[in-house]
């Protein structure tokens, strides 16, 4: 890794995990699964389920991480030489973080606060820009 903003990532991943943790004794047993935008919804889910988001976007993490380490040792061309694929890398591990940040925040507020619901969205909408300028710049470079 060759910039550090896989810190940002651990941070939100361990943020969520507080969330889960410190708001587990005031929400009810039951917690929405789906929400729709007028605040309805079908199912619910055990809180326990709710410490399965922030485990996930540790798993998640790794595994990019990982899975990166691994083909940029398989295909040395890859790894660039200013570190903008890593720097993609870390942005994509970042933004997936925050959306199952965004989707902690919205089981824990009942889908009263939007905002997470549309920021899970325009998160996805960075990565795919990060990746796109990304691989652009890599391509003029060369």
């Amino acid at each position: 890794m060759k910039n550090r903003l896989w810190i940002i990532s651990a941070g939100i991943i361990l943020i969520n995990f507080a969330l889960v943790l410190f708001c587990r004794h005031t929400l009810p047993a039951d917690l929405p699964l789906h929400i729709n935008l007028d605040g309805t919804y079908a199912q619910t889910m055990p809180y326990s389920r709710l410490f399965l988001y922030p485990a996930t976007s540790l798993v998640l993490g790794i595994l990019i991480y990982i899975v990166a380490a691994i083909l940029m040792k398989a295909f040395p061309k890859w790894d660039d030489k200013q570190g903008i694929r890593c720097t993609i890398i870390d942005i994509a591990v970042c933004c997936l973080a925050l959306i199952i940040l965004c989707s902690t925040c919205v089981a824990l507020t009942m889908g009263r606060n939007h905002f997470f619901m549309f920021a899970e969205p325009v998160l996805f909408l960075i990565i795919i820009a990060a990746i796109v300028t990304g691989e652009l710049r890599i391509r003029k470079q060369n």
